[in-house]
């Protein structure tokens, strides 16, 4: 059966922008942890992530940090304003741990996460929940030496305002933005997170020791996301895989295939209109 071309845009936009009746929740398969070996074991570490999917359109840094002093969301590099960026629709969270190297090898201080991302357009508000960590049901904060690894989604909803607790002791992010800084196969951009440590003035950056764990980083997204490499460095680079956002291939067909065709069938409807008149 053929669908008019018009009937078919509206599918599209319908598709794309129509909210979801869903209440907002973390994305299943996005939550969890990766390591970060190889190749060069001296960066390796740790790299905890969650998503959240803000599909009500509310406020996300009041549903998820009702309790949290306002400052401690700090706005990095290359990020629009919070204001603009606090209804976005995907919430992206990351948090590194410097574990102990393997046996017989040795493992220095980190100095960066990168995040591929298909098109820097795609990150909108990037920052850091400073002295906040995830909290995992049943194992509480993570980062320390007794657990390093987020394995499920953080907190217990609803309401979820307790997937993030207060710790003095996690490593504040120096600060972010959309550069290019390291290269993954395939291309793409990256968004780069100095993990270094400016608690203490004059703000000198400290590399992230052994067992040592970061503050929450994140950014803000209305693409849906995809497993996506990322990168550790301290001089050297290691390698992991991470939550990053990306259409499916099935939307950019949908757009490619749709919104042309409207165009099209508009021009001609205004034409008859005009020669008609």
């Amino acid at each position: 059966m053929r669908i008019p071309s018009i009937r078919l845009a509206a599918l599209v936009a319908a598709l794309l922008v129509a909210p979801s009746a869903a209440q907002a929740a973390w994305v299943a398969g996005f939550s969890g942890s990766s390591d970060f070996t190889a190749p060069d074991a001296q960066a390796n570490g740790t790299t905890n992530f969650a998503v959240w999917d803000n599909s009500t359109g509310g406020n996300w840094i009041t549903d998820l940090f009702g309790g949290a002093p306002p400052l401690s969301i700090r706005t990095l590099s290359d990020s629009i304003a919070q204001a603009a960026y606090q209804n976005d629709r995907y919430v992206y969270f990351y948090q590194v741990v410097n574990t102990n190297p393997p046996p017989g090898g040795s493992n220095d201080g980190l100095d960066s996460l990168f995040v591929k991302v298909q098109s820097a357009a795609f990150v909108r508000g990037i920052g850091t929940v400073d002295g906040y960590v995830f909290n995992e049901p049943g194992s509480g904060p993570v980062g320390n030496p007794l657990n390093q690894t987020l394995n499920s989604d953080p907190g217990v909803p609803p309401p979820p305002t307790n997937a993030f607790v207060f710790d003095p002791l996690a490593t504040r992010i120096t600060d972010a933005d959309k550069t290019p800084g390291i290269t993954f196969p395939g291309g793409g951009d990256t968004v780069r997170y100095d993990i270094a440590d400016t608690t203490f003035p004059p703000l000198v950056r400290i590399k992230l020791g052994i067992d040592a764990w970061t503050s929450i980083m994140f950014f803000t997204s209305n693409i849906a996301p995809v497993i996506a490499p990322g990168a550790l460095q301290d001089g050297g680079t290691t390698l992991g895989s991470v939550p990053s956002p990306a259409p499916e291939p099935g939307t950019l067909a949908l757009i490619a295939l749709g919104l042309p065709l409207a165009g099209v069938r508009y021009v001609r409807r205004m034409r008859r209109a005009a020669a008609a008149a």
